[in-house]
């Protein structure tokens, strides 16, 4: 029998990829929408030609549901998520968590105390080519890692409904939050939480708009160095370069590509992937909910559980706490 889910916040995210990745799974039965503007939530249901319950609150909700998929704002995560959980319901947020480590915080213990299950929407730990490197990175296959380095960069950014992404308070912060985080999240899965970090960004007291991380893992011969920058103001091909024992690794941001450049052969560039991958069936959002469904029905820890949402949290906080800012010296003296 199929799931049925609900989804919380029918803005521009749901509207684009969570709703055509639940109509388009088997797993799935969406059985409502949330929203406090009931009547625009209801042209959406229309436009998808979907017969389901429209509800402004959880609490409205009539119909049976098993879990909820919530994409409202950020600062309302924690409120949603507890409600859902309190009244018998699975959650899969939407990135991040929520926007502090005491709402964070509070997710995962109302998850103790209900047994529900949370799993948290970082979409790109279902890339092909990001499992297939972390795979890889198990078996050693590139030797000892000693630095990376990431970049991302749009212009302008996303876009929503809401206008919530230009108030600190809603969001949690500017660049590192709303874009940032899908990388931090896969950085946290790979490495674990760095040793020392620190952040220059050019936040005047608003959401940082440019922000530069630099990062060091371990310690001595085995010590990692990590690099990571963020625009909302500037195209930057997107992507991390890993120098390793056996060459630079180039991990594209999409869900094909990684590159080994060896260092004994610095004229050749091997393109790796699996042999028999089977057919990709799914795009990212796709994999997101079905791992949910599976997570909730079979009791195993979803790939991004509560508790890796909340180490996200944890370091972007511990980022913010050890911030300066860009210099801008316009003129010289």
């Amino acid at each position: 029998m199929p799931y049925k889910l609900a989804v919380i916040g029918v803005g521009k995210i749901s509207l684009a990829s969570h709703i055509p990745a639940a109509l388009a799974s088997p797993l799935v039965s969406l059985a409502a929408f949330v929203d406090p503007d009931v009547k625009r939530a209801k042209s959406f249901a229309d436009e998808f030609g979907l017969d389901i319950e429209i509800a402004a609150r959880i609490g409205d909700l009539k119909g049976s549901v098993d879990g909820a998929l919530i994409a409202a704002p950020n600062h309302l995560h924690a409120p949603l998520a507890i409600e859902c959980l309190e009244n018998g319901l699975d959650v899969l947020i939407e990135k991040p968590l929520a926007s502090t480590v005491a709402e964070g915080r509070a997710i995962t213990e109302a998850e103790q105390k209900t047994g529900k299950t949370v799993s948290v929407g970082y979409c790109t730990r279902h890339y092909p080519n990001y499992r297939l490197f972390k795979d890889l990175l198990a078996r050693q296959y590139f030797g000892r890692v000693h630095k990376f380095a990431y970049q991302f960069g749009t212009p302008g950014g996303w876009s929503t409904f809401s206008n919530y992404l230009m108030d600190r308070q809603t969001v949690g912060g500017g660049v590192l939050v709303v874009t940032g985080t899908h990388f931090l999240d896969r950085m946290l899965d790979l490495f674990g939480f760095p040793d020392e970090l620190s952040l220059q960004d050019d936040s005047l007291g608003g959401p940082e708009a440019n922000a530069r991380l630099l990062m060091s893992f371990g310690e001595g011969e085995t010590q990692i160095q990590g690099y990571a920058h963020f625009s909302k103001s500037a195209k930057l091909r997107s992507g991390m370069v890993l120098d390793t024992e056996k060459g630079h690794v180039l991990l594209a941001d999409n869900q094909t590509d990684l590159t080994l450049y060896p260092h004994d052969s610095p004229d050749i560039a091997l393109k790796l992937h699996r042999t028999a991958p089977g057919r990709q069936r799914a795009n990212q959002f796709q994999l997101q909910i079905e791992d949910f469904v599976h997570s909730c029905r079979n009791g195993q820890p979803p790939a991004v559980s509560a508790r890796d949402g909340l180490l996200s949290l944890e370091l972007l906080e511990a980022a913010y706490a050890n911030r300066r800012a860009f210099a801008e010296n316009w003129f010289e003296e």
